[in-house]
């Protein structure tokens, strides 16, 4: 555990990381992480939102594209860097053609639920202030969502 903590504070993410249970929501900031404790720890580390498509609340758009956030999975061993988008507030995986909105993560399934604050205009939001939630759970389905 001590060791997984060291490298996440290389790293610049975190100088203590936050500690998740299976199955409960948490938020991070671009470039915190997360720790599900093990054995082995699983480190969930928000990287970057990649794109943010979706329709600002104060304008009608004909439509809206999902916001993709950037992610690195792993162990002590190593990480993976995933992409995960949603449309609006997770209610499971997405039935849309290349929008994933979740990551295997050992014997679990990482799952984006949310992405905050949503686009208040057309120019975006500064990166500093995202914050994406997440879930570490059995599955993707959206049964696991409504929970």
């Amino acid at each position: 555990m001590f060791a997984i903590a060291l490298a996440i504070a290389a790293q610049g993410c975190v100088a203590r990381p936050r500690f998740t249970a299976l199955g409960d929501d948490f938020a991070l900031a671009p470039g915190e992480a997360a720790v599900l404790r093990g054995p082995p720890d699983y480190v969930v580390r928000f990287v970057a939102v990649v794109s943010d498509g979706r329709c600002p609340r104060s304008t009608e758009c004909a439509a809206t594209l999902p916001v993709t956030v950037s992610v690195s999975l792993g162990t002590g061993g190593g990480e993976t860097r995933q992409e995960l988008s949603i449309l609006d507030r997770d209610v499971g995986e997405p039935r849309f053609k290349g929008i994933r909105s979740c990551a295997p993560l050992g014997p679990y399934v990482l799952r984006l639920r949310d992405v905050q604050p949503w686009p208040p205009t057309r120019w975006g939001i500064p990166s500093s202030l995202y914050r994406a939630t997440f879930v570490v759970g059995a599955s993707c389905g959206v049964a696991a969502a409504t929970r």
